[in-house]
């Protein structure tokens, strides 16, 4: 299993904030907000400094660069939901911090895309389909792109990027489909 060749920076998460080696295969992508308008790097200081009980695989920050936080191989504490987390490769992203949107900018939104397309064709991720309606069985979606909200009464990972979810899923597979 590799990991991306997007990444700008690398940053490894402290070690109380993952699960270890996955117990499953990846067959499913997590993207998360920041909750504020870090950089790729800060993001990855944050989760380094163990102050933090999460973090994830990757981040795309407000500077538009890819951090490496761990590698894929290693399941986060990031969904509040063990069984996601080993099953899904978790993205943080950069926003404007103002609940309930947490936009996204532009930037950021194209660098994610990339970021899930190189995800998936390394993972063998045919397709990416978001299902708003998994949220009543988040463990066994239809799609393949679940929510933290699903699984903790959190915002995460905001209005903006729930409401454009279908949006990235197909601008991937535009990306995946075109080779």
């Amino acid at each position: 299993m590799s990991n991306s060749g997007l990444v700008d920076v690398t940053v490894k998460a402290a070690s109380n904030t993952l699960y270890g080696p996955r117990n499953r295969s990846i067959d499913l992508i997590t993207i998360h907000c920041m909750a504020g308008s870090l950089t790729a790097k800060g993001c990855g200081d944050w989760f380094a400094s163990g102050n933090s009980s999460g973090s994830s695989n990757y981040g795309v920050g407000s500077d538009g660069k890819v951090g490496l936080y761990a590698d894929e191989n290693i399941a986060c504490h990031t969904s509040s939901n063990s069984t996601n987390d080993h099953r899904a490769v978790t993205i943080e992203t950069a926003d404007d911090g103002k609940e309930p949107e947490h936009h996204v900018d532009d930037k950021v939104m194209a660098k994610l895309v990339l970021l899930c397309a190189d995800i998936c064709r390394r993972n063998g991720i045919k397709e990416l389909k978001f299902d708003p309606s998994d949220s009543s069985h988040p463990t066994t979606p239809n799609g393949n792109m679940t929510l933290h909200r699903w699984f903790s009464a959190k915002s995460c990972p905001g209005d903006y990027l729930v409401r454009n979810m279908s949006k990235i899923a197909s601008e991937v597979n535009g990306l995946l489909e075109s080779g």
